[in-house]
C-alpha cells in the first residue's frame, strides 16, 4: 500500500472522531472455534516497541502515532504514512487484534483513543485499499481455517479410538485365542 498525504495526527484524530467517548462495548465471543494464534494473542508483540510491556498489562494493542513516524507502531522515520511494506505490518496487527477481540490504543503525543480494531483499519482506508473489508475477511477466512483444522482433529481422534478398541478384521490375536479358550473353559 502506498502512503497518502494523511500525517499521523490527523489520522489519530479521526480515530478519536469514529470511536465513542463513551464506553466500548465489549466484544462477543464467538461460537465458533478462534483460531489458535487468537488462544495465546499477546497484544505487547504487536504494539510499539516501548510500549510492548504497557500493552501486554492493559490488554491492548499500543500504537505510537506521534510526530512523523510509521504508523505500524515501529517508530521508523515515514514520509507519508507507512514505510515500505510496513502497511503489511499492520494490516496483520490489526487482523490478529480483531480475531484476538482486543482493543487498538492509538497514542499521538499526550492524546489516547482506544477503539476496535475494525475501527482503526476503516480510518486507515482509502479510496483504492478497503482496510475494513479487508481484516473483516482476514477474520473470517481465519475463523473458516479453524473449523476446518477442529472437524480433522475430531476425525482424527475418533479413527484413532476406533483403531483402539476395534480388532481388524481377519485377524486373530494370541490374545483373541486365550480369551475365547477361557471363556470355553469357564462354560464347560
Amino acid at each position: 500500500m502506498t502512503s497518502s498525504n494523511v500525517k499521523p495526527g490527523a489520522a489519530a484524530a479521526k480515530v478519536a472522531a469514529a470511536s465513542k467517548p463513551a464506553e466500548q462495548p465489549k466484544p462477543e465471543k464467538a461460537e465458533t472455534p478462534t483460531p489458535a494464534a487468537a488462544a495465546g494473542y499477546n497484544p505487547g508483540s504487536d504494539s510499539t516497541p516501548n510500549l510492548s510491556k504497557k500493552a501486554q498489562e492493559a490488554g491492548v494493542v499500543m500504537l505510537d502515532w506521534t510526530g512523523e513516524r510509521c504508523l505500524c507502531g515501529c517508530r521508523g522515520e515515514a514520509t507519508g504514512r507507512f514505510q515500505p511494506g510496513h502497511d503489511a505490518k499492520m494490516k496483520g496487527k490489526l487482523m490478529r487484534a480483531h480475531i484476538a477481540g482486543v482493543q487498538i490504543r492509538v497514542i499521538d503525543g499526550e492524546k489516547s483513543v482506544t477503539a476496535p480494531a475494525v475501527n482503526v483499519a476503516g480510518i486507515l482506508s482509502t479510496p483504492k485499499y478497503d482496510w475494513r473489508a479487508a481484516i473483516e475477511e482476514g477474520a473470517e477466512a481465519a475463523k473458516k481455517r479453524a473449523e476446518v483444522a477442529a472437524a480433522k482433529k475430531r476425525a482424527t481422534a475418533e479413527r484413532r479410538e476406533l483403531a483402539r478398541t476395534e480388532k481388524p478384521s481377519g485377524k486373530v490375536t494370541l490374545a483373541d485365542l486365550t480369551a475365547a479358550t477361557e471363556q470355553v473353559a469357564k462354560t464347560a
